[in-house]
Parts: structure tokens; C-alpha cells; sequence
């Protein structure tokens, strides 16, 4: 389950709807599941860099985020997103390179197990 990160995510979104700028995200986080990632992906407009540490990122998170973002065209194209320390699988990686992301920094991370 990663009703946590959901939480973490709504909360973020929650403190930060009252501010105008957008802040930087650094979460390491033991696994990012795909309700943790829709919840920051729906939230992206709060802040524009999320860096994911020391996580596994599944498949099914990594496609929660590019499907978010793919909605939300004008907000991916402002993120960095930054998943270059995460075990993530070629074809998770896949689904977030056809976002267009500001930035996407993936080089140097490792592949699952």
C-alpha cells in the first residue's frame, strides 16, 4: 500500500495551494507506488522538481506520472523531474521519456534487480 505517499502528496499540494511560488521536492522514498505517483503528478503545480531517491519507481507509478502529465502538457513542460538515483525498469523509463518534461535527468540509474 502506499496510502503514505497519497497522504504526503495531498498534503503537499494542501500547504502549498495558498503560496504562489512553486518549491523544490527531494523525497526519499522507499517505493513509489502508482497512487503516490498520480497524487504528486496531480499536485505538479505546486512545485517544479521532484527528485525520487533511493526508490524502486514501478512501472505502473512511472505511467500514473506520464499519463498525468500528459494531461497536463503545459505543467510537464515546466517540472524536472530527476530519477537518475532509482531502480526503475527500461520500460518504465520508456513511459516517462515521452512526456516532455523541462528536464528529465534518468542517466546513471540503476535497473532493478
Amino acid at each position: 500500500s502506499d496510502a503514505g505517499g497519497e497522504l504526503l502528496a495531498r498534503a503537499l499540494a494542501k500547504r502549498s495551494g495558498n503560496r504562489r511560488s512553486k518549491f523544490e521536492l527531494e523525497l526519499d522514498y522507499q517505493q513509489v507506488g502508482c497512487k503516490t505517483a498520480a497524487a504528486l503528478a496531480e499536485c505538479c503545480s505546486c512545485w517544479s522538481r521532484l527528485s525520487l531517491f533511493n526508490t524502486d519507481v514501478s512501472t505502473f507509478g512511472a505511467m500514473s506520472l506520464a499519463n498525468c502529465f500528459r494531461a497536463l502538457k503545459d505543467e510537464a513542460q515546466s517540472v524536472r523531474l530527476n530519477v537518475a538515483q532509482c531502480r526503475i525498469g527500461e520500460s518504465a523509463l520508456k513511459l516517462l521519456r515521452g512526456v516532455r518534461f523541462r528536464r528529465l535527468d534518468s542517466h546513471g540509474q540503476r535497473g532493478r534487480a
